[in-house]
């Protein structure tokens, strides 16, 4: 699961339940003639917010509302990834550092998570920091001096984040990092699927996870077409948000029967699938199975990988993410307007959280669409020498207008909202 729908799912579930005895969790509910104690366990809430979101992604899917993906603009979808990226790198401090910072969910996400760690700052592993470095600088060295002849020679990258966990799995259990050093490692791995089960479909339990649900299943779709949209611009293909929807919304019905949580494209997971040259969907059947053979076979050998290696290898994932900050300049001198949404976006997602980013993105996108349709561009045109083109005549030196004539562009259709802006520009350029 997205780290950010884990979060969401993670509050929905501490909101409605409280842990009793045998495992079960109580909603405390209060009614007319008291109060009523409805069990609930994690499982059935994660499950049933699993069915909930899937029909309604699959009801998104069936309205064809994949199309208003177009209102997600790529200035818009880039400062909102890179924003996630920066929130997903600092939620690995703890991890890195080996101060254990509580999770945090809701408003100033990214401060509260720092404010967390660096009053925890005495509470520091070193040799759990030392582990993570050393994990990091090999991925990079690899990364950026061997990976590019190898490619150029094999067309592959080398498996560097397998290698790592490897050789610290190795290093863990002969040189005793946990027991001598205090280092977290992942501990017990079940050998086990979990055995399909009926959801729960409790009519009072849906109904208090509803809203939630609704707000899951948009985030979910956006960033999952974020990053789509965003890995598709760098390797030249299209993704169809309808389609999306369909995909995301029978994953959650079907995963719903094996007590899984919510889902969505996973930023650092996409990151390093995409870093290991992933292109097809075949891919996605290799993991599958691969996973599977390390649970029911494997997992008993991974209980001792630092847990602080796996935050390596997100935060090295990550890194192409993070570096599209860059992009802002582009987008700026592209379009003023451009380069504000792309800052609104990335800003709100990183001071606020991702949820307001996301929904502080739109409604901005839209304003300044709704701009652009009230005040389109407007300039006189001149010609090009020798030839039956029109330019702007101030962009160009070269071009001069037509004495006596001129040529008035309104870029854009002329309705009720800008006629009286049409008036005033004629007015002012022509004279």
């Amino acid at each position: 699961a997205d780290a950010v729908t884990s979060m969401m799912t993670g509050s929905v579930v501490r909101q409605l339940t409280l842990d009793g005895p045998a495992g079960l969790s109580f909603d405390i509910m209060h009614m007319n003639n008291g109060t009523v104690a409805v069990p609930y366990t994690v499982a059935e809430v994660t499950s049933a917010l699993c069915l909930t979101i899937g029909f309604i992604q699959l009801a998104f899917c069936i309205m064809n509302l994949g199309t208003l993906n177009v209102f997600l603009s790529e200035h818009m979808i880039n400062g909102f990834a890179t924003g996630v990226g920066v929130q997903v790198v600092i939620s690995q401090l703890g991890s890195l550092f080996g101060n254990k910072v509580p999770p945090v969910t809701g408003m100033f996400t990214v401060y509260r998570t720092l404010y967390g760690f660096f009053e925890r700052i005495n509470n520091v592993l070193w040799p759990t920091a030392l582990v993570a470095f050393v994990a990091i600088a090999i991925i990079m060295a690899v990364k950026l001096f061997l990976d590019p002849p190898v490619i150029k020679k094999l067309g592959v990258p080398l498996p560097i984040e397998l290698t790592v966990v490897v050789l610290f799995t190795v290093a863990s259990h002969y040189f005793n990092l946990h027991d001598n050093y205090g280092v977290a490692v992942v501990g017990t791995v079940p050998e086990k699927l979990p055995e399909p089960s009926l959801p729960s479909f409790n009519a009072a339990l849906v109904a208090r996870i509803l809203p939630d649900s609704f707000v899951m299943a948009v985030v979910s779709f956006a960033i999952t077409l974020s990053l789509g949209r965003i890995f598709g611009q760098k390797h030249g293909y299209t993704v169809d948000a309808n389609q999306e929807f369909l995909a995301l919304g029978v994953s959650h019905v079907f995963s719903s029967f094996f007590s899984c949580f919510p889902i969505a494209a996973s930023v650092p997971r996409s990151a390093v699938q995409e870093g290991a040259g992933g292109k097809t969907q075949i891919v996605s059947v290799v993991n599958i199975i691969i996973m599977v053979f390390m649970i029911l076979f494997l997992g008993h050998y991974l209980e001792e990988l630092p847990i602080c290696v796996l935050a390596a290898i997100i935060v090295t994932s990550l890194k192409s993410i993070v570096m599209q900050v860059r992009n802002f300049k582009r987008y700026w001198n592209i379009s003023k307007i451009d380069g504000q949404v792309w800052i609104v976006s990335f800003g709100t997602t990183v001071v606020f959280d991702i949820i307001t980013g996301l929904a502080c993105g739109v409604g901005f996108s839209l304003l300044t669409l709704i701009y652009k349709i009230q005040r389109p561009t407007t300039y006189l045109l001149g010609p090009v020498a020798d030839t039956e083109f029109f330019v702007p005549a101030k962009k160009y030196q070269m071009i001069s207008e037509i004495p006596t004539i001129k040529i008035f562009h309104f870029g854009g259709p002329i309705h009720f909202a800008n006629a009286d802006y049409f008036k005033s520009e004629l007015s002012a350029k022509v004279g």
